[in-house]
């Protein structure tokens, strides 16, 4: 069902290990243009992108984005809206057909109170996305 990706958080995870450390989980797919989320709306949850690619900007009249960039398997949508306890600033579409797994972020918060390797993994990828947009 989903694709495992050599740049991706599941190259570093037995799949079945990083889904079982979650408790309140939902696997969703999206489709090509499908709306994730909307800018505005409360950073409930976290999306694991599982495989697809996902725009994420500002929406335009006429059904149009203003692209700010995107994400692929591997990445992380909403964690930074999520950690700051902030609405989501941008809206987020699916670029092709995505599956995702969504975290409540309540969750993925708890998760953090421990020390182990995915708390090293998400401080990486958190270093990694924040060099890249530097």
């Amino acid at each position: 069902m989903f694709e495992k990706y050599s740049n991706s958080f599941l190259k570093d995870f037995d799949f079945n290990v990083f889904v079982d450390r979650f408790n309140q989980k939902s696997f969703l797919s999206f489709q090509k243009d499908d709306k994730i989320y909307s800018r505005g709306m409360e950073a409930l949850e976290v999306y694991f992108i599982i495989s697809g690619e996902v725009s994420i900007g500002n929406d335009l009249p006429g059904g149009r984005m203003n692209l700010k960039y995107k994400l692929s398997a591997g990445d992380i949508l909403g964690i930074d809206d999520a950690l700051r306890n902030e609405k989501y600033i941008y809206s987020a579409y699916a670029s092709k057909d995505t599956n995702v797994m969504a975290v409540p972020k309540e969750e993925l918060i708890s998760i953090n109170n421990s020390n182990d390797d995915f708390n090293m993994w998400l401080l990486n990828y958190l270093s990694r996305r924040i060099s890249s947009l530097e």
